[in-house]
């Protein structure tokens, strides 16, 4: 009898491991590889677990990825500079990954401006991102993180999210889901919270208050933190006079090394290694160029060409000076005059991919960085926050700008006075 359970056992074990077989597939060398993590574990955070990141294919960084975030960083970072002439530093893969998440739900010429702005399809997008940011260097010495969440009203009446687009943003962006009462000021601080935490404190806020139409918020949160590959020592530091662009002067610790050595047209510079992966690249600009006029004459792309060509020109003895600020910018114009107009038109966007009722579109996108140049390296964060708004009810006429005006007779509706108003006193 013994043996005959025992055979049985052995049967029916047999049968399971063969049906485990039969639902396998080996990948070939030729197929689409697929993402390792496994599909069934929800990050910590989530409060909304129906949402599990299911395996999607990548699309390794090729020139074409390469060449539209060239475009879309050098568009980017001249379209913010700030117009008083103070420090400025952008995030473009944090903006890009946060309007990335946001474009999942574009549809019709919304999501066809996205497609422009990027200068690849919101699918290419996602498959692009998710490869890049799987793959940036990270160990003991130097950390990139980035990390993504979505959070919505939970009144549905606001706002009823197609679970499809939630989905693909956890399979892409591994995007933790918060489903809130938009009506409490403490979502404030819950997103508020949230960014520090996923900032190594450094950025500490970047919403501070919620319009009453506000329904969703899409979240992008970016930290590096890295050391020098060659620190420096006290003997390597000495106290100068840093020239600032407004004329005055300022004592500060400039920080002396022996680097690589580049120079292009209008520019000289040097390049620092970071302990793994990364580089410090400096420019500095001919000494009668106005920097901001270099940045709007110069890319990035003809820095990135000398850095990728190693046009190196031997060893060079630099100077780096220690600092550490902090920056904040709302984007809305920046991004509009890069081609993205439709999506922060009330009348206009078109995300019913995130909402079928289409009563959706992007109210503020707001972008906030901290960086800490020091001796033993670098910090730096970044934090990008897409702000969707419901549509009102009612539209609205604001009567704030030059307007046309007429008084008619009610009876044929004919004018008896016509007029416009350039001005009030």
């Amino acid at each position: 009898m013994k043996k005959i359970i025992a055979l049985i056992l052995a049967v029916i074990m047999l049968a399971l491991a063969l049906c485990s077989c039969a639902g396998t597939k080996p990948v070939s060398e030729n197929e689409t590889t697929f993402n390792e993590k496994p599909v069934d574990v929800q990050p910590e955070g989530d409060l909304m677990t129906d949402y599990v990141a299911q395996a999607v294919s990548e699309r390794i960084a090729d020139e074409k990825f390469v060449s539209a975030m060239l475009k879309f960083s050098d568009e980017l970072f001249r379209k913010t500079l700030s117009d008083k002439k103070s420090n400025s530093l952008i995030s473009p893969l944090s903006v890009i990954v946060a309007l990335a998440m946001t474009a999942n739900g574009a549809q019709n010429e919304t999501k066809a401006q996205f497609e422009k702005v990027f200068g690849f399809t919101v699918d290419e997008a996602n498959e692009y991102l998710y490869t890049y940011a799987k793959n940036l260097y990270s160990d003991d010495n130097t950390k990139l993180d980035l990390a993504n969440s979505v959070w919505f009203d939970s009144n549905e009446y606001n706002i009823n999210v197609n679970e499809g687009f939630l989905q693909t943003n956890k399979n892409y962006y591994d995007a933790q889901v918060y489903k809130k009462d938009f009506s409490n000021p403490q979502i404030v601080d819950d997103i508020n919270g949230w960014v520090k935490d996923h900032t190594d404190e450094m950025i500490e806020k970047i919403i501070k208050e919620f319009d009453p139409n506000c329904v969703m918020v899409l979240i992008n949160a970016l930290v590096f933190d890295s050391a020098w590959e060659t620190k420096y020592d006290d003997k390597d530091c000495t106290s100068e006079t840093f020239y600032a662009y407004d004329g005055t002067k300022s004592s500060v610790k400039l920080m002396k090394s022996t680097e690589q050595y580049i120079y292009g047209k209008g520019f000289t510079g040097f390049t620092k290694n970071y302990a793994n992966g990364y580089k410090f690249v400096a420019v500095l600009p001919d000494e009668k160029t106005d920097v901001f006029d270099f940045v709007s004459q110069t890319s990035y792309r003809d820095v990135y060409n000398r850095i990728m060509e190693e046009v190196y020109f031997g060893e060079a003895t630099a100077y780096i000076p220690a600092f550490e600020y902090d920056y904040d910018i709302e984007l809305n114009d920046a991004l509009i005059k890069m081609g993205l107009a439709d999506a922060f038109s009330e009348a206009e966007a078109d995300f019913s991919g995130i909402d079928s009722r289409n009563n959706l579109y992007i109210d503020k996108v707001l972008h906030n960085t901290h960086i800490e140049v020091k001796q033993e390296g670098t910090k730096a964060a970044a934090a990008t926050a897409v702000i969707i708004d419901r549509k009102s009810a009612t539209p609205t006429v604001k009567l704030d700008r030059p307007f046309v005006y007429y008084i008619i007779d009610e009876k044929t509706s004919l004018p008896v006075f016509m007029g416009i108003v350039t001005e009030v006193k």
